[in-house]
């Protein structure tokens, strides 16, 4: 029984080569030209190897720094600049009251119809990052009416002193919320006042705060400077 196994064993060795060859050859690369068992030739096989994956895209180049500040400039874009010619108002007499103006100030307040010039300047040196170092801007808002007119300077988040144009010490600071909008605080004495002043492209709305008494303010959009 043992002899006549080997000898079977001995004869199906060829036969178990010539299979294991054809199987290598269906299954693997063969020469240059050769077809695989799934179609392809050896040529498209290296190249579908080599190839880089459709789910990993060419990189694209990157942004040069002048298209970055264009788009950084247009999702940031400020309408603060300009003049403003006053409109209408709400309760503002009150709000004057409040703050302890005199009754002829506040009579002349309540004529008066000023127009609110804002601009700004920034050293040469800060022009171009102006937006990465505003504290080096200077501000200023100036108010003009047929009686008087005020001129105060500033720069954002900075501590400074100002003499209003109903003659009141105040000590005040400004900061810039967002890109049309900048918030005034102001001391005088026992009084604190909040001023928010929210700009669009037609127009200034400003909003003032002492105590419990509010004020609403509208100015319509005379000119705009550029930014």
């Amino acid at each position: 029984m043992i002899l006549i196994w080997v000898t079977l064993t001995s004869s199906l060795k060829p036969l178990l080569a010539l299979f294991t060859q054809a199987l290598l050859s269906a299954t693997f690369l063969t020469e240059d030209g050769a077809t695989t068992a799934d179609g392809l030739n050896s040529t498209e096989m290296y190249e579908m190897q080599n190839s880089t994956p459709a789910f990993f895209p060419e990189p694209t180049s990157t942004p040069t720094i002048n298209q970055t500040e264009k788009a950084m400039t247009k999702l940031e874009k400020s309408h603060i600049l300009g003049t403003f010619a006053y409109q209408s108002s709400v309760n503002f007499d009150n709000y004057l009251k409040e703050l302890g103006v005199s009754y002829v100030l506040r009579t002349f307040a309540g004529m008066a119809t000023p127009v609110v010039t804002i601009s700004k300047k920034c050293p040469d040196a800060d022009k171009i990052n102006e937006k990465m170092n505003p504290q080096n801007c200077t501000w200023t808002i100036t108010t003009d009416t047929l009686f008087k007119s005020h001129e105060v300077s500033f720069r954002l988040n900075q501590p400074s002193t100002d003499i209003t144009m109903d003659g009141r010490l105040v000590s005040f600071v400004v900061n810039q919320t967002g890109p049309n909008t900048l918030v005034e605080q102001q001391t005088s004495g026992d009084k604190h006042t909040l001023l928010v002043r929210q700009f669009s492209a037609n127009e200034m709305k400003v909003a003032l705060n002492v105590n419990e008494v509010r004020s609403t303010s509208i100015f319509y959009r005379l000119k705009k400077e550029n930014d």
